[in-house]
């Protein structure tokens, strides 16, 4: 198997279906979306448009590093801890 292959296999079978994509261009989304990220979070402080964003992928979107913070910090939380 030649290098790149088998680097790509790597991150595909082990690395990505566990990560979460984030950025501002519709490259991003896709990106994710092909690399079958957990989560594709596209940014609307940067290049792209919500509609595009999410045509091509986006799960959710986002305004800023704050409400993308505040997400992470949802998704770490178990359910129980989200009624307190």
């Amino acid at each position: 198997m030649l290098r790149q292959e088998a680097s790509s296999k790597l991150i595909n079978d082990n690395f990505l279906h566990g990560a979460v994509v984030v950025g501002d261009h519709m490259y991003d989304a896709i990106g994710g979306k092909h690399a079958k990220a957990r989560l594709t979070v596209g940014m609307l402080h940067g290049f792209g448009e919500a509609d595009e964003l999410l045509k091509s992928g986006a799960d959710v979107l986002v305004n800023d590093l704050f409400a993308l913070n505040n997400l992470v910090h949802l998704s770490m939380e178990s359910p129980h801890e989200r009624t307190k």
